[in-house]
């Protein structure tokens, strides 16, 4: 691009694309580079968990193997447009049984008539490279893309002849595995008790922690947001009750301090996580995936699943619950619900 600017452009001149699109095509990558930050203690497991939810940029074309046809994400006209293409609900569609291990996704400009300019074809721009975990078993393969000005991140479902598959990736999940990396002890401990008397301020800090954000924007006072937030949490100790009736509440211990708290309602079938709420003084040090991995554990040996629910907007909980493992299998206009199990409980 650059050499054609100079080659066919006067000094200053501008080159302005008639039209510029976004296409997307699933792919297999034929390299693995795998960047260490620096001064970071990571596992190989861990490392792999950041750099599948780490957008990359393929520099070289024969690094990966196209396997299906280009679709249009989306496509603008620069000489009509008057605001900015949406970008945040980017989706395509493929019929295929391929081994799909990424999403190769690219801009192609339209300069005027047949003259189109191929940014796999130019050593000035690359392609994004979306890596996925593969899926065996498929037939459609289905590919979102949300790119926004606070965050992006895509997700990926298989369907066909086995049930359907569903997965979320983000660099958010990147940044809350590098902090908690960089910030943990290996010699923390972290277990749970019975909740006393004394812990009633402990669980509604907890809660409160949980909505502060949310909270933030109402404008109100420190006097209205405590009155509201105190009658917020009744509600939802009585739904818990009445839904949950069995539902275990613990308070979470970090060393001696109460760090936050958990329910867990275990039954034949499964274990649902019916909370989990770390105070903010103790979080990015691992404690809500050290107790959920425990679950896992009890999942597994149980031979039954592990469920929860979380809110669409928690991206941060959502890439947590992705990177252990869990997958979406409903929603509603609030929540995701999202599921664990081993291949023995499939």
């Amino acid at each position: 691009m650059a050499d054609a600017r100079e080659r066919f452009l006067k000094p200053g001149g501008v080159l302005i694309p008639e039209t510029v699109s976004l296409h997307a095509a699933a792919a297999k990558l034929h390299v693995r580079t795998e960047n260490i930050p620096v001064g970071l203690p990571f596992v190989l497991e861990e490392l792999g968990r950041i750099n599948l939810n780490s957008p990359r940029a393929l520099k070289r074309k024969n690094d990966a193997n196209v396997l299906t046809e280009a679709q249009c994400l989306v496509s603008t006209d620069l000489y009509s447009a008057e605001t900015l293409p949406d970008l945040s609900e980017l989706s395509a569609r493929w019929e295929t049984d391929a081994d799909i291990d990424c999403f190769l996704v690219w801009v192609e400009s339209r300069l005027g008539g047949d003259i189109v300019l191929d940014t796999r074809e130019t050593t000035s721009w690359y392609p994004n490279v979306f890596r996925i975990e593969p899926s065996s078993g498929h037939s459609r393969v289905e590919f979102a893309l949300s790119l926004t000005a606070d965050s992006n991140y895509w997700t990926v479902k298989f369907s066909g002849a086995d049930d359907p598959v569903t997965k979320r990736y983000s660099p958010a999940y990147a940044a809350v595995e590098m902090l908690a990396s960089a910030r943990s002890r290996p010699d923390l401990e972290v277990t749970l008790r019975e909740p006393n008397e004394g812990d009633a301020a402990t669980m509604y800090s907890a809660y409160k922690a949980s909505r502060a954000d949310e909270v933030s924007a109402f404008g109100w006072n420190e006097a209205e947001l405590d009155a509201f937030l105190r009658m917020q949490f009744d509600m939802q100790t009585r739904a818990y009750a009445m839904q949950f009736p069995n539902a275990v509440t613990s308070i979470i211990m970090c060393g001696t301090d109460a760090a936050g708290r958990i329910i867990i309602d275990r039954s034949n079938t499964g274990i649902m996580l019916t909370d989990i709420v770390v105070l903010p003084e103790f979080r990015r040090r691992g404690i809500a995936a050290q107790l959920i991995s425990q679950l896992q554990n009890e999942g597994a040996s149980r031979g039954v699943p592990v469920e929860l629910t979380v809110n669409k907007n928690n991206s941060a909980a959502i890439a947590l619950y992705s990177k252990l493992g869990f997958s979406l299998i409903g929603e509603n206009e609030i929540d995701y619900r999202m599921q664990w199990k081993t291949e023995a409980t499939s």
